[in-house]
């Protein structure tokens, strides 16, 4: 497993109740049940959730005695956050909280290297050789197939570079009226040459944008072009992959993506009918004849 890599195994059910033992630092027993998602991981636990860490530390990798706990849980269960040390049961089995973290979700995190993983997270920085790097890395496993690679790296950086095309399409615009301006004025040395320096300037501006964010993989280009059936086995391999992130049970970092761009949606619906009204408003108030006595 590769640094920043992790094998994430969730469960959230009514057996996953978490009943407080005793906290390390107090003498007495201190009663207290919650319900919380158990996160089993193998490999870098930065990388599982968006969290902060509040106190203590991670669960290092050789640590299958300590446990990762959320800031909210620890309150419910010891009515403190100051949880270190504390123990926590788990299907009769004791954990030692290592460190409080503040997540978007009451949630604890615990290493499980024998656990039958159905998700796991690569990461690398080369996106085109990522494939073949798991390929390996499943097959000195023991795996042989019945998994599926989804390469949303390579997904990411196609989508950030089209984020960036209708900036560079209004520049093209922009350039071409540049152009078009100076040879109108080309009588005017003066007003036509600073149309032609600044339609230069933006030129030489929008190769380097479009050089620096455009991206395509070369996976995703065929290795001849008489390759005619390419395009159908590539959409057919997205179709395949999609279908079976569907069935796969969700990461926490998914479940928060999911949860915020439903949150920026809605808030651009509420921005666009407002900044609609508010337009309408103004133009219906200039029209308004003014009538004096």
């Amino acid at each position: 497993m590769t640094e920043g890599a992790a094998a994430v195994q969730t469960k959230k059910s009514a057996a996953a109740e978490v009943a407080a033992a005793e906290c390390g630092r107090m003498s007495r027993l201190i009663g207290g049940e919650t319900s919380l998602r158990i996160i089993r991981v193998y490999g870098d636990m930065r990388q599982v959730a968006p969290m902060k860490l509040l106190s203590g530390t991670f669960p290092t990798e050789d640590d299958f005695d300590g446990c990762l706990l959320d800031a909210a849980s620890a309150w419910a269960l010891f009515r403190s956050t100051d949880a270190i040390g504390a123990v926590v049961t788990i299907v009769d089995r004791e954990y030692v909280v290592r460190g409080i973290a503040e997540t978007y979700e009451p949630m604890l995190m615990i290493r499980d290297d024998q656990a039958a993983y159905e998700n796991m997270e690569f990461s690398s920085q080369d996106p085109d050789g990522t494939k073949q790097f798991v390929e390996t890395f499943l097959y000195r496993c023991g795996n042989t197939g019945g998994y599926t690679i989804v390469q949303s790296g390579l997904i990411a950086r196609v989508v950030r570079g089209a984020a960036w095309l209708p900036l560079w399409i209004a520049a093209i615009c922009a350039v071409i009226a540049l152009g078009r301006r100076g040879w109108k004025m080309r009588g005017q040395p003066g007003r036509s040459g600073l149309c032609w320096v600044a339609g230069a300037a933006l030129a030489v501006l929008l190769c380097w944008g479009v050089a620096s964010t455009a991206f395509w993989p070369q996976s995703f280009l065929p290795t001849k072009w008489s390759d005619f059936a390419f395009w159908g086995n590539l959409v057919d391999t997205w179709r395949s992959n999609a279908k079976a992130c569907a069935l796969a049970t969700q990461l926490p970092k998914k479940i928060e993506l999911f949860s915020a761009l439903r949150r920026c949606a809605a808030a651009l619906i509420v921005s666009i009918l407002s900044g609609g009204w508010c337009t309408a408003a103004f133009r219906a108030k200039r029209r308004r004849p003014n009538i004096k006595a």
